[in-house]
């Protein structure tokens, strides 16, 4: 550096050169500053209703995606880390630029694990991805679950919490967002009821409503809080659920009967605790039997200040319903059945007050909800063991070309190896004084009976590949046609390692392997799903010489198949059923007031009447219990690898799906007045789904047709391959209502 520019440094000055680049710098860094930084990308994903999932029930994973910068096409890929068997769900879809879009993709949710979330683009480059997502409270499969969609935070409803040791035992309550709510009615049957405040309901999408109406048709409980009738004219689906006109809006002190009410006197309710009918489409709770006359809500104290409060009631004309809660003639609370659901509405809005700051107000949620009364005690629960109900279809379906070996004879195989190789061979060789031969002859054994055993498996299992298919389909009629919610299991047999193709064309469909164990049990397939907006393409693996049951569970519409008109007839009663089909339906049973009816046969496109005068029926109770036998032994036998042959078992495929169909009564102890005062007690104990078990609606009093076609299935088969051997069967389920003739 020359002496000048050195002065000019010692005095604080720079070259101009130096001092241009500074000052473009820092406009440079200012400009950085004054722009705020832009995410190009956000990437969430929801597991469950609130982050709740409930075991052996479809649970909703929404994913959410905003894109702001280019559009790419995208591959969305779940995977249950748990699992470990490469299962994996995939969604392809386009993110075209400045858009944010929201899916859902149906689980199953069998046990307690986490999930694995990655976007991969068209490239298969990874765009974003979240490991180890887990559920913030996982509930046992016959504990309770309430949804909410509340106008405000603070009207969220509660439960009383009485087990916070045991989270799985607990009843819960899930807060829900309209934006993340599905549109896929499978996906809500997690939940045992559904709170709506009618002012939410206008923030529901077609879609989002259709499956609510759907999932209540199924089995459901929605609870409708009036927040104001003018609500409902935004809201036609709702409207149109509800039979009252409103027509105006009255304050009414709170009255003692609201007290009385939710203490259960002088109410049929609480008769007989130990057969108490539970919520609408669930069956009774098994965890824990209910001593008679414990009734938890009888000792609650009464609130002053709730007391001296007004109420706001919309009043009008009902149509329909029954008066759940009335004062004066002014309806507070209306129960209406809808199919198998029931639609309770509230003619006021449980999120102001009184009702928000009452102290009883959780008590209040689970009268209203009814929530079981065995989950409402202070003891803990201790979980019962048993099997899923898919054992029982499984082994009712599963191909009789596969033969077990007896342990008996597995055991003598053993023990004739152990004597070949050792005592047999020494004795020969040193007879024959060559015993350095061993080195030859023990290879040589070890050969032999290695090709036996191969052998013998191969005699026992070989044959050709086998697909059987038994679809369970619970009709509602409706103006047009009917709704179909339809359960289809695929037991697939095959003679080498392979994957099969499956596919759906239902816009409302899942699929799922097989779940063994009612509690931790593990789904042990392997399956490659590809949903799409029009149902799914899967891959599924079937190891050599196995069967592997898949369970197809979906939504369609349909035309005029099964109808049916049922009318009391003095004691008696009549019921005329009309097959609209091509095909026959054959046989044909009714389960009415704890008995059950074979009806014989009924021809395509003709009509039948039946009545009580000419089949007498069995009590159910003892149809059921000469199925459940075969229940447990069939599913035991179907754990073991060696031991008893469940095919064995001689199946009356009609039959036994219909007392599967009732499969709560065959897994736990009843005893009271429609049992003929006396208990029966079965070795094994079973779960199944939301809305599989029909208890309940027995229960309740209200008859169920259950029609057999046999050959046939009400859907395109979910099978893609050619199969040597197939069969299909359908059990079709129709809940009638009662006229008086």
């Amino acid at each position: 550096m020359s002496k000048a520019s050195s002065r000019k440094w010692i005095h604080g000055r720079t070259p101009a050169s130096l001092r241009g680049a500074l000052w473009c710098w820092m406009l440079g860094f200012l400009g950085c500053l004054a722009t705020p930084a832009r995410a190009e990308f956000q990437f969430d994903v929801f597991i469950g209703y609130d982050g709740v999932i409930h075991q052996m029930n479809w649970l909703p994973v929404v994913c959410e995606v905003k894109n702001d910068g280019p559009g790419f096409k995208g591959v969305f890929e779940l995977s249950n880390s748990q699992l470990g068997q490469g299962q994996a769900r995939r969604m392809t879809m386009d993110f075209p630029p400045n858009t944010q879009k929201r899916f859902v993709v149906p689980v199953f949710a069998e046990r307690f694990g986490s999930w694995n979330a990655r976007l991969l683009d068209e490239r298969g480059k990874e765009r974003a991805t979240q490991t180890n997502l887990r559920a913030r409270r996982s509930l046992y499969h016959s504990n309770f679950l309430l949804g909410a969609l509340p106008r405000t935070f603070g009207g969220l409803p509660s439960l009383p919490e009485l087990r916070p040791n045991q989270e799985e035992f607990q009843p819960s309550v899930a807060h829900l967002r309209a934006e993340l709510f599905p549109d896929n009615p499978i996906c809500l049957e997690g939940l045992n009821a559904l709170y709506l405040n009618t002012e939410k309901a206008l923030d529901l999408k077609a879609p989002q409503a259709g499956a609510i109406v759907a999932w209540l048709h199924a089995g459901g409980h929605l609870i409708v809080g009036l927040e104001q009738p003018g609500d409902l004219n935004g809201a036609p689906w709702l409207k149109g659920l509800i039979p009252a006109e409103f027509q105006q809006t009255t304050s009414l002190g709170v009255p003692g009967a609201v007290q009385e009410w939710l203490s259960g006197k002088n109410d049929p309710f609480f008769a007989n605790l130990a057969d108490l009918p539970q919520t609408a489409g669930r069956r009774p709770n098994q965890a824990q039997k209910v001593p008679e006359n414990s009734n938890p809500f009888a000792n609650l104290t009464a609130d002053p200040t709730f007391e001296q409060g007004t109420v706001n009631l919309s009043t009008g004309e009902w149509r329909e319903g029954t008066k759940d809660l009335a004062v004066g003639g002014v309806p507070l609370v209306v129960r209406i059945p809808r199919g198998r659901g029931l639609l309770t509405v509230l003619s006021f809005s449980p999120e102001r007050e009184p009702f928000r700051s009452w102290k009883n107000r959780s008590w209040f949620w689970a009268r209203l909800a009814q929530v079981p009364i065995s989950l409402l005690g202070q003891g803990n629960i201790n979980p019962p063991g048993g099997y899923s109900l898919d054992g029982v279809f499984g082994s009712m379906i599963e191909s009789r070309q596969i033969r077990k070996l007896p342990i008996s004879w597995l055991l003598l195989l053993l023990v004739v190896y152990l004597a070949v190789i050792g005592p047999v061979d020494y004795l020969v060789l040193k007879r024959l004084n060559k015993t350095m031969l061993t080195w030859i002859t023990f290879p040589c054994y070890v050969a032999f009976f290695s090709f036996l055993i191969y052998f013998i498996g191969y005699k026992l299992r070989a044959g050709e590949t086998e697909c059987n298919e038994l679809s369970i389909v619970d009709l509602f009629p409706r103006a047009t046609g009917a709704e179909m919610r339809g359960r289809t299991y695929l037991s697939i047999y095959s003679p080498a390692n392979s994957r099969f193709a499956l596919s759906s064309e239902q816009t409302h469909t899942a699929l799922r392997g097989e779940t063994r164990m009612v509690w931790g049990g593990d789904e042990n397939s392997r399956i490659s799903i590809e949903h799409h907006s029009g149902g799914f393409q899967a891959s599924v693996f079937v190891p050599v010489w196995t069967s592997q049951l898949y369970v197809h569970d979906w939504w369609q519409t349909a035309g005029g198949m099964l109808s049916a008109r049922f009318a009391r007839q003095g004691n008696g009663w009549q019921m005329t059923v009309t097959n609209q089909l091509d095909h026959a339906l054959d046989p044909l049973f009714l389960t009415y007031k704890d008995r059950v009816y074979k009806l014989g046969s009924l021809p395509a496109k003709s009509s039948l009447t039946f009545d009580s005068a000419t089949f007498k029926g069995e009590p159910l109770v003892d149809f059921i219990q000469r199925a459940s036998p075969l229940f447990g032994s069939a599913v035991q036998a179907r754990q073991q690898a060696f031991g008893n042959d469940p095919h064995q078992i001689r199946w009356d495929p009609p039959a036994n799906t219909c007392a599967a169909s009732y499969i709560s009564q065959a897994s736990a102890t009843f005893a009271g007045p429609q049992w003929g005062n006396q208990g029966h007690n079965w070795s094994f104990n079973f779960a199944a789904p939301n809305g599989m078990d029909l208890t309940a609606v027995n229960l309740r009093g209200e008859p169920m047709l259950m029609a057999w076609d046999p050959g046939h299935l009400p859907v395109r088969s979910l099978r893609q391959f050619e199969a040597r051997r197939k069969d299909s069967q359908t059990l079709f389920r129709l809940q009638m209502p009662v006229a008086d003739k």
